[in-house]
């Protein structure tokens, strides 16, 4: 009676695997919601040396997959900047504030948009936003008023918009490692002074 009992259970265990496996061939990936952490450096285009304006920069975002071509994001990234002023009348310097950027990103997948498959093991993400810049403690540039009329005080709000690209490569099932790039567009006074830049 043992025997059976022990028959039965390693047929069971069997048939458990064999569905198992078949369920993870009928696996679907998308739609999937996926989240991501962020470090780096960034730079605002100004008049000022940009090497001397390179700050560290840190993001979290959650989003998801709804098909292999087209996905979303929520993008929040901040929280140093720098900027500089130089002219012939006052000596240059640099000042420091801090910012937080919240964008809603659209993704594409252009891997998958011209491959023939759902799944690859390196993509290659087209990204595009808009969001909202908050910016505060300009207290450095401030004091600079009078050569830097544009400077603000207090909070200031700004609209962004922004377009990148990230290649994606795939570690394991639940794991990747990318690389962003991105250029984001704020309102000209966001770095207390107007360049056009």
């Amino acid at each position: 009676m043992n025997q059976i009992k022990k028959l039965f259970a390693v047929v069971l265990l069997m048939a458990t695997a064999v569905s198992a496996s078949a369920k993870e061939l009928d696996y679907k990936p998308f739609p999937h919601m996926f989240v991501g952490i962020q470090g780096g450096a960034q730079t605002t285009w100004t008049n000022y040396d940009q090497l001397n304006l390179i700050t560290p920069t840190a993001s979290v975002y959650f989003g998801g997959w709804f098909t292999p071509v087209v996905g979303a994001r929520l993008h929040v990234n901040g929280i140093w900047n720098k900027g500089g002023y130089d002219d012939q009348v006052v000596p240059d310097f640099t000042y420091k504030y801090k910012y937080v950027t919240t964008d809603l990103d659209l993704m594409l997948n252009l891997v998958t948009l011209f491959g023939k498959k759902d799944f690859y093991p390196l993509n290659v993400y087209l990204i595009g936003g808009i969001g909202l810049n908050t910016a505060w403690d300009n207290d450095d540039a401030y004091a600079q008023k009078v050569a830097m009329p544009m400077a603000w005080d207090g909070t200031r709000l700004s609209h962004n918009a922004r377009v990148g690209a990230m290649p994606d490569i795939n570690l394991a099932k639940h794991w990747s490692l990318n690389l962003e790039v991105s250029a984001n567009s704020l309102s000209d006074r966001y770095n207390s002074k107007v360049n056009d830049k």
